[in-house]
C-alpha cells in the first residue's frame, strides 16, 4: 500500500527504498497481517515529511530514511457521509473519513470503521485511535488507511 504516506515492504525492497533515486515505491504484495506503516524521515532532523522527496523541506538535507510507525493516534476531526458522495463513491454510502495525528507527527486523511451498522456515533474529537488493518482487495479498491476507536 502506497498513498503518498505509507508503504508495506519486505525485506527485499527496503534496499531500494532508501535509494533516494526510487523515492516513488513500487508496490508489492501485501496482505492485511503484513502491513506496517513507514514514513519518510529526515535523518537530520528527525522530521517526518508528508511524500518521499529528494531533500528535507525542513533543512535540505538528503539524509533521509524510513521510521516504522506505532499505528495509534489522535482522531481531529471526522465527517460521517449519508448522502451527496464524490462521483466514484456513492455506493459507499454511507461512511466516515476523518483526520488522524499519529504521534511521529504526520496527520492522515482516513477511513473510520463503525461502531455498529452504519454507526460512527461514539466517535469524537480528540478519541485515540488505531490502523485496523483490511482486506487486501479493499485496499485495492479504496487505498486509504482504515482506523478505528482504540480500546
Amino acid at each position: 500500500l502506497f498513498s503518498g504516506l505509507a508503504h508495506r515492504v519486505s525485506t527485499d525492497d527496503f534496499a531500494a527504498l532508501l535509494n533516494p533515486a526510487n523515492a516513488l515505491p513500487r508496490a508489492v504484495e501485501a496482505r492485511p497481517e503484513d502491513i506496517c506503516w513507514l514514513f519518510y524521515t529526515s535523518g537530520t532532523t528527525g522530521k517526518p515529511n508528508m511524500w518521499p522527496r529528494y531533500a528535507c523541506p525542513h533543512c535540505q538535507s538528503d539524509n533521509l530514511g524510513w521510521v516504522k510507525s506505532g499505528g495509534k493516534g489522535v482522531l481531529h476531526s471526522f465527517c460521517v457521509l449519508r448522502q451527496g458522495a464524490p462521483e466514484g463513491f456513492e455506493g459507499d454510502l454511507p461512511y466516515a473519513i476523518g483526520v488522524v495525528k499519529l504521534p511521529e507527527g504526520v496527520q492522515l486523511l482516513v477511513r473510520l470503521e463503525p461502531t455498529g451498522a452504519d454507526d460512527w456515533s461514539a466517535y469524537q474529537c480528540d478519541d485515540a485511535v488505531e490502523f485496523v488493518a483490511v482486506d487486501a482487495s479493499e485496499i485495492e479498491r479504496r487505498p486509504c488507511a482504515t482506523f478505528r476507536r482504540a480500546g
